[in-house]
């Protein structure tokens, strides 16, 4: 298309192709076509109908630059995103080596820190599940204790595992002392 002598189909190209350009000579071409366009012809008198048109094609080019930069915005953010949990998951990674597998039970499977356990304390477990989809460690607590064995929650997924404890049944018999009569009643 050629306004006033000046060919504006680069301007028209990138409107069309991407609503953005490719390059920075892109831009500076249209600004220079664009100078040129929208000066007054050189007897002075106001540009023809077709000006207004390239006016539109500035226009829209801007507004879908201006969008552009928005989807760009969004996309860096997203990537930001996805950089921070990759650093997290191989973080999560680098930590993996530093816990066992164990089962708590037939059939129940938790995580425990390798090494030696101080004092008399069974060592903290964390939920198998969450630790495999590498989520996070949660830590499995309390939830309920029977004589032979404690039952572990996971506060993420409420997975429950069982966990074989000390805790021993004692039953006592003693004879009682008491006579029952008939005659009481």
């Amino acid at each position: 298309m050629n306004i006033g002598g000046v060919d504006i189909s680069m301007l028209q190209q990138a409107v069309e192709s991407f609503g953005g350009l490719k390059t920075i000579q892109d831009t500076l071409t249209i600004a220079k076509q664009a100078k040129e366009l929208f000066g007054k012809s050189k007897d002075g008198k106001a540009l023809d109908p077709a000006a207004a048109q390239a006016r539109e094609l500035l226009v829209e080019m801007a507004e879908k630059m201006v969008s552009a930069r928005e989807e760009t915005a969004t996309l860096r953010l997203q990537m930001l995103e996805i950089l921070h949990e990759l650093s997290r998951l191989q973080a999560f990674e680098c930590d993996r080596e530093k816990y066992d597998l164990v089962e708590t039970a037939p059939g129940n499977f938790a995580y425990k820190a390798k090494g030696p356990v101080r004092g008399d304390h069974q060592a903290i477990r964390y939920c198998a599940h969450c630790f495999e989809q590498s989520k996070r460690l949660v830590t499995l607590q309390l939830s309920k204790l029977d004589f032979n064995r404690d039952t572990l929650q996971c506060s993420l997924c409420k997975g429950e595992i069982f966990q074989a404890n000390n805790n021993k049944m004692e039953v006592r018999v003693g004879q009682a002392n008491t006579r029952w009569s008939l005659d009481d009643y």
